[in-house]
């Protein structure tokens, strides 16, 4: 099942921001330390019809985070930046949460 995305490994400490996450079902997500791609998933999954930015500092382990959604048939903007500098990647349109972990 995991080829297939009917699951994903993950301990449940890393399970719970995302589940914690309020935001509107169409909102603007930003998970801002996405690789390797667990917690972007799983925000993709539990909000399938919102925006959803992956962004990670470290270009290299963004394919993983690719390979992830595709796995789970799974859409994000994945995007290479680091959240602490806004100015090289956001496009300055407010996000409804933030997952910064």
């Amino acid at each position: 099942g995991f080829d297939d995305g009917v699951f994903s490994v993950q301990d449940e400490a890393a399970q719970l921001p995302a589940e914690l996450i309020e935001a509107p079902a169409q909102g603007r997500l930003l998970d801002a330390c996405a690789a390797p791609g667990g917690k972007t998933g799983q925000l993709a999954e539990r909000f399938p019809d919102a925006t959803l930015i992956a962004l990670d500092n470290d270009a290299a382990r963004l394919d993983r985070v690719r390979s992830n959604l595709a796995r789970l048939g799974a859409q994000a903007t994945v995007l290479a930046g680091d959240a602490a500098d806004p100015s090289g990647w956001w496009d300055g349109t407010p996000f409804d949460a933030i997952l910064l972990d």
